[in-house]
């Protein structure tokens, strides 16, 4: 069964723990992500809600922290590095199993200086480590990945289709099989973009046995409401 992770957005403190309590112990999902300000694509918790979130979690569950300080691009500089460090550090503090982050230049390459930094920096706290999106926004992603492996990162969340042109995983699906066959196992591949049920059929019958080697990612796709249900996750989940 492929591993599956849901985003959960903490700008809503109570209803946070209501709908991570849903997706993991009712759901049956794997791992959690925790993001604010969903509006701006997800950035940073605050520290409590994530100490919360994880004394919620049945032990097994995976949390996973958005490192991601500031809305628009994701070009920082060396002081939004110095604290992109120090976020990382409280979610190792309270917890957390792993963060996600994902530091491009002003020309939308990876940069490979402050995402070694920043890797170094969660071995030293025994943090998984996943590239978001931002691989989408780089003019070529099957040569970001090749970078995104040699860094050192253990995951890498894509859609396939370009950062910004709103479109999801089942448009993507060309170049997530081949981001597929370039990892070759050597990181695991998250799709996202759209997921729900329906979505994840379709992709994972396009990629054939690919599939079997990917994850999966959602947020808005198990919702009802705008609140994610168990029923939607668990149709995700088992699908």
């Amino acid at each position: 069964m492929s591993i599956v992770e849901i985003c959960i957005n903490t700008d809503n403190p109570q209803q946070t723990i209501t709908e991570a309590i849903a997706a993991a112990s009712e759901g049956g999902a794997r791992r959690i992500e925790l993001c604010a300000a969903m509006q701006h694509e997800g950035l940073t918790p605050d520290q409590a809600q994530i100490a919360e979130a994880v004394s919620a979690f049945p032990r097994d569950m995976q949390l996973l922290v958005m490192i991601r300080p500031q809305p628009g691009g994701f070009a920082v500089d060396n002081k939004t590095l110095h604290l992109m460090q120090t976020q990382i550090e409280h979610a190792a503090n309270v917890g957390a199993a792993g963060v996600v982050f994902g530091v491009l230049t002003a020309d939308n390459s990876i940069d490979l200086e402050k995402n070694q930094t920043l890797i170094a920096l969660c071995q030293s706290l025994n943090l998984k480590t996943t590239f978001h999106r931002a691989v989408d926004a780089t003019g070529d992603p099957l040569l970001s990945l090749k970078q995104i492996i040699d860094l050192g990162f253990d995951r890498v969340l894509s859609s396939g289709t370009s950062w910004g042109a709103y479109q999801g995983a089942l448009q993507g699906v060309t170049v997530i099989h081949d981001m597929l066959i370039e990892s070759n196992g050597s990181i695991e591949v998250v799709i996202g973009g759209g997921i729900n049920a329906i979505s994840k059929k379709r992709i994972s019958k396009q990629l054939g046995t690919m599939a079997e080697k990917a994850s999966w990612h959602a947020y808005s796709g198990v919702m009802k409401a705008g609140i994610v249900t168990a029923a939607a996750v668990n149709s995700l989940v088992n699908d």
